[in-house]
């Protein structure tokens, strides 16, 4: 008994494999390409998480030096409206005529 092939199915086999094969290899280099972008991104992002914790770091030290002159000037600030709350309206007339 000879075993027949049906040639149609044969062939539409044959190309549905290679298709196959195609997509895979498709996939894949889609895959790898998108890997490579990701990696790009994420040493952009190193990068960049570099340059914000420097930013954070000058921040900082310019908040801390603003806080310390701040707590320097206080003191001279309650002095001044102390200063401000003795004048009465002699002063106050005294002052506008010099």
């Amino acid at each position: 008994m000879m075993m027949q092939i049906n040639w149609l199915k044969f062939v539409e086999f044959f190309f549905w494999k290679k298709n196959k094969k195609r997509k895979w290899f498709c996939s894949i280099k889609v895959v790898a390409t998108e890997t490579e972008k990701v990696t790009k991104e994420k040493e952009i992002a190193g990068v960049e998480q570099a340059k914000v914790a420097e930013i954070e770091k000058n921040v900082t030290a310019k908040a801390q030096d603003c806080e310390r002159d701040l707590t320097r000037a206080m003191p001279a600030l309650k002095a001044a409206e102390e200063a401000l709350n003795t004048l009465d309206k002699t002063s106050l007339t005294y002052v506008n005529l010099n």
